[in-house]
């Protein structure tokens, strides 16, 4: 693939019952948001900083909050990467 590897992993039994018992759910039962709110005052800082110095050295840069938002989604589907998975057409598989 032109993303990078690509692996398929088999269902196993238990997954593929509670599959359809969560995509049935998904559209009956009412669903819920939550929002977490996070101290970023440090990392605001770090930000601001780094973009003056970007200024002074006269570089066509702009760090914004997106930047540091990619770097810890990233780091977290390398630690699960089942979160960033797709299931088969069949509903055999794990892309």
């Amino acid at each position: 693939s032109k993303f990078g590897e690509i692996e398929e992993v088999e269902l196993g039994r238990i997954q593929k019952i509670s599959g359809a018992n969560l995509s049935r759910n998904w559209v009956m039962i009412p669903h819920v948001t939550h929002f977490d709110k996070t101290d970023i005052t440090e990392l605001e800082a770090f930000r601001k900083q780094q973009n003056e110095e970007a200024a002074k050295r006269k570089l066509d840069v702009k760090i914004t909050p997106v930047v540091f938002i990619m770097k810890a989604v990233a780091a977290a589907l390398e630690q699960m990467p089942r979160f960033n998975s797709s299931l088969s057409e069949d509903g055999q598989r794990l892309t």
